[in-house]
């Protein structure tokens, strides 16, 4: 690896200028729906775990299939049927390629496609974890209950998974099995549209028990470009510019079912109208991918690393917007107050004082 310093932490003053205190490391890489790059900084030849930045790609087995427009084509669930009268909407798709906060928004939605597909909810194999929105865990704290799988983050991406299995009629009981003829597919639609040969992809377990996959950061770049710029991609199954269309269209018309209150991902979408998908994956990835508009009339994508990994969530909610500032899709004076809330750099002490904040360093036109 070959990061950059992309932010400095600031805590206090020597004689009018302000005192670095850490420095976090990182790269970027912008690419051309074609392949071709167009900024960077640091490493974007560097190996990234996608981790939750390949959720949208995820999905398009199911977009493809026509899954969400057609009654499902058998039983799923021990003795019960796939319900009948309930169509899979828009906002269906943007909670199976989120990484969300376990709102009931969210876990509402996700037990309606499990009931859907007449499946139960311990047949999700993502694990459980408290919900990533507070008041919701303080809630479920209060009632004396315990979170569920449909609280984890991933539980939408694992419904959807479990819905194309039912479908094609492939065993559920593996479906997280890099062998599973799923998640084979899945690997070639990353290949296919990130570039990269199969054989180069790096394969290992994420944190939802699910395959992930690591690329360079240009091939995850890529991969958003394509999303963002469907009709530019290389139709590498039947139906897959569609499918990315779709995917697109319903991320950015419900971006609070992406990620949720507070969520850069969602203040992201929000202020910038539609124009940009951004998805965020664990250990400092993160993915944008910019549709036709004027700055960038064949679209962009856009690939974020932080070297910090877990620790990167605060740096990111910094880096993201500048990066989109420094492309030319965001005012500096930004006013949207969602997303200066989610991007908020200030760093504050135990008694909830302001004492010093992050200050973005990195130049990606060079």
């Amino acid at each position: 690896m070959s990061h950059q310093p992309i932010v400095e932490s600031l805590r206090g003053e020597l004689r009018g200028a302000p005192l670095v205190d850490g420095v976090h490391l990182g790269s970027i890489a912008a690419v051309a729906p074609d392949g071709a790059p167009v900024a960077a900084w640091g490493d974007p030849g560097t190996l990234v775990h996608l981790r939750s930045t390949a959720k949208p790609f995820q999905l398009m087995p199911l977009v493809m299939d026509g899954i969400h427009r057609a009654p499902l084509a058998r039983k799923a669930g021990p003795g019960r049927a796939a319900k009948a009268g309930y169509t899979i909407e828009a906002a269906d798709l943007a909670v199976m390629m989120a990484s969300h906060s376990g709102e009931p928004a969210h876990t509402g939605r996700v037990a309606r496609l499990l009931e859907y597909g007449g499946l139960e909810i311990d047949q999700l194999q993502c694990g459980a974890h408290p919900p990533v929105h507070v008041p919701t865990s303080h809630t479920l704290i209060a009632a004396n209950r315990e979170p569920t799988a449909l609280h984890c983050n991933c539980s939408g991406k694992h419904t959807g998974m479990l819905l194309v299995c039912t479908h094609k009629g492939w065993p559920l009981e593996d479906y997280l099995s890099v062998e599973h003829p799923l998640q084979r597919r899945i690997l070639a639609l990353v290949a296919g549209l990130s570039g990269v040969p199969i054989e180069d992809i790096g394969l290992a377990v994420d944190g939802c028990s699910a395959p992930t996959f690591a690329l360079p950061l240009s091939g995850l770049a890529l991969l958003f470009a394509r999303l963002a710029a469907p009709e530019q991609a290389p139709e590498v199954e039947p139906g897959a510019r569609a499918a990315l269309r779709e995917i697109f269209a319903a991320g950015v018309a419900h971006p609070e079912l992406v990620g949720g209150t507070g969520r850069l991902d969602t203040a992201l979408m929000r202020a910038l109208g539609g124009v940009v998908f951004a998805k965020v994956g664990a250990m400092g990835a993160y993915g944008l991918g910019v549709g036709a508009c004027e700055r960038y009339p064949k679209g962009l994508g856009v690939a974020v690393k932080i070297a910090d990994g877990d620790g990167a969530d605060r740096v990111r909610r910094v880096v993201v917007p500048e990066l989109l500032i420094q492309l030319g899709l965001l005012d500096r004076g930004f006013e949207d107050g969602p997303l200066r809330r989610a991007a908020a750099p200030e760093t504050l002490n135990n008694r909830g004082m302001v004492v010093g904040k992050l200050r973005p360093c990195f130049e990606i036109f060079r």
